[in-house]
């Protein structure tokens, strides 16, 4: 273990940053810090990934999501794609804020 571990084999952190970036297209921050907590990597580092991902690409995925409910909200009402679209953004791991936003961006783009 200790040689794997001098290759860098081993190497939670790395790991971390590999997984956080790979899901960020579909899940917001949360959603991944818990994914690694829950396969063993230690909470700080796994938060510590998290923050080092880009927030506007973070955005630009929530907002991506969003555009798809667009047909199911009341047309140029922020409040019913938040309703529709809302729930579904937090279940993936997206702070509110970022829900909030990303709403407002798919909103405005039609």
């Amino acid at each position: 273990m200790g040689r794997l571990g001098g290759q860098g084999y081993l190497d939670d952190a790395e790991y971390a940053r590999a997984v956080a970036s790979h899901r960020l297209g579909s899940r917001g921050g949360a959603a991944i810090a818990a994914e690694l907590a829950s396969k063993g990597v230690a909470r700080a580092v796994a938060q510590a990934a998290v923050a080092d991902l880009d927030p506007e690409r973070e955005l630009e995925a929530a907002e991506s999501f969003a555009r798809r409910w667009l047909p199911r909200a009341a047309p140029g009402s922020l409040r019913s794609l938040l309703e529709v679209a809302g729930p579904r953004l937090a279940r993936r791991g997206y702070s509110p804020s970022v829900v909030r936003e990303a709403c407002r961006r798919a909103l405005a783009a039609t």
